[in-house]
């Protein structure tokens, strides 16, 4: 099976200019409960669809990555160019143990909004994932 979360965090965790911007604060589904930025971003996807190639261990992914900052709706967006520019057009890239990013492109570009609950801004984006093991 391909893991498009574990193949995704992972790929973003390795990219410095991201978590120089973030630190670890990179995460599958959801933030962690309890989660505080402490004024710096947080990044977290989610696969929301996609299929399965019946004939190749392939998955075509459809990914949901929300950007956030706990009180800055600018800092959000740049920590959502900094997730674009490190995953948008990225191809042919390794990521052990957990498979390989065959290709990946934006789908619908980053939409400035922000949580009822938590009231931090975020910016929510698409993404398609072309992933293999």
């Amino acid at each position: 099976m391909v893991n498009a979360n574990a193949i995704l965090v992972n790929y973003l965790l390795a990219q410095v200019t991201l978590t120089d911007e973030v630190g670890q604060a990179i995460h599958a589904l959801r933030l962690p409960p309890n989660f505080t930025p402490a004024g710096k971003g947080a990044v977290s996807l989610r696969t929301s669809t996609g299929d399965t190639d019946p004939n190749l261990p392939l998955i075509t992914a459809f990914i949901e990555i929300r950007c956030w900052h706990e009180d800055d709706a600018l800092q959000a967006r740049k920590v959502y160019g900094l997730v674009h520019d490190v995953l948008h057009q990225v191809a042919n890239v390794d990521v052990p143990p957990h498979g390989s990013i065959v290709e990946v492109l934006e789908e619908l570009h980053g939409q400035d909004t922000w949580d009822p609950d938590t009231k931090w801004p975020f910016v929510l984006g698409s993404f398609s994932a072309i992933l293999r093991n």
